[in-house]
């Protein structure tokens, strides 16, 4: 798991983001996990802080990768080891290689690993994309790392990473040359629905995030608890000509499917972030 860590809880950060005149200006996080690990209070962490992985030496491995953080994007290495991508997302690929992979936030990748390097122990870097931050705070640390180990060996790693340029655009993964292991193709829909999603600033200078003209607010009463209750009292809610009066359509944005369909959703993403 690699994921950011803010000092602060989020009860604390959201009224300060969600504030006038702040559009956009998303908390910058203060640190970055590796397994929850790397937390340090020096410039050198201390080796029993760092998230450590022992992996048998002359054996192939497969590692899967998760970001569980909030916000910050990753490139993710491991020094003088090239890797092959053959999962994304659930979906197993053929072997793409490459030195380094790029996750966002809720991404999963799986890749093998060959233990066939010389050393006893490599870095594993996972660093931010901070560029891409609102604003870069100067005691930021936008690397954490981890230890790969052949052996139980506990010296501190030595080796160097790749040393390519990070890409400067705030972009994901490019898989466009990423083949499906098991080519599967997608079903005819059987109706569209276009989605805009954006950042709108509403009265008092207040910025929220929109689906279409709905922006979400919690509401007393769950979406599935609405849809059961309405079901329950057999109100025009269901029926072909309602308008759907069991939610709060100014709070949700309701699309009514009539039986068991095939839909094709397309979101533009209008954000200029």
């Amino acid at each position: 798991m690699v994921h950011d860590y803010y000092h602060d809880l989020s009860a604390a950060l959201l009224p300060q983001y969600l504030a006038p005149d702040n559009e956009n200006d998303e908390p910058v996080p203060d640190g970055a996990l590796i397994n929850g690990m790397g937390i340090c209070s020096t410039c050198e962490p201390s080796l029993k802080k760092l998230a450590t992985f022992g992996l048998d030496r002359g054996k192939t491995h497969r590692l899967r990768f998760i970001n569980v953080g909030a916000f910050a994007e990753f490139d993710v290495e491991i020094d003088q080891h090239e890797l092959s991508l053959v999962e994304v997302d659930g979906v197993e690929v053929e072997p793409y290689r490459l030195h380094r992979f790029r996750i966002n936030v809720a991404q999963r990748y799986s890749v093998i690993l060959h233990a066939n390097q010389p050393a006893e122990s490599y870095w594993l870097r996972a660093r931010m994309i901070a560029h891409c931050f609102a604003g870069i705070p100067e005691d930021l640390k936008p690397e954490v790392l981890g230890i790969v180990r052949y052996t139980a060996n506990e010296e501190k790693p030595t080796t160097k990473g790749w040393g390519e340029a990070m890409e400067l655009e705030c972009k994901d993964l490019n898989t466009s040359e990423v083949v499906p292991a098991v080519a599967m193709p997608a079903p005819e829909p059987d109706a569209l629905i276009y989605i805009r999603s954006n950042f709108e600033i509403g009265p008092y200078r207040l910025s929220r995030g929109f689906f279409n003209k709905t922006s979400w607010r919690p509401a007393e009463v769950p979406t599935l608890v609405q849809a059961i209750d309405g079901l329950a009292s057999a109100n025009r809610s269901f029926s072909p000509e309602g308008i759907l009066p069991a939610y709060d359509i100014s709070r949700q944005m309701v699309y009514k499917i009539d039986g068991i369909k095939t839909i094709d959703l397309l979101i533009d993403n209008f954000d200029d972030g």
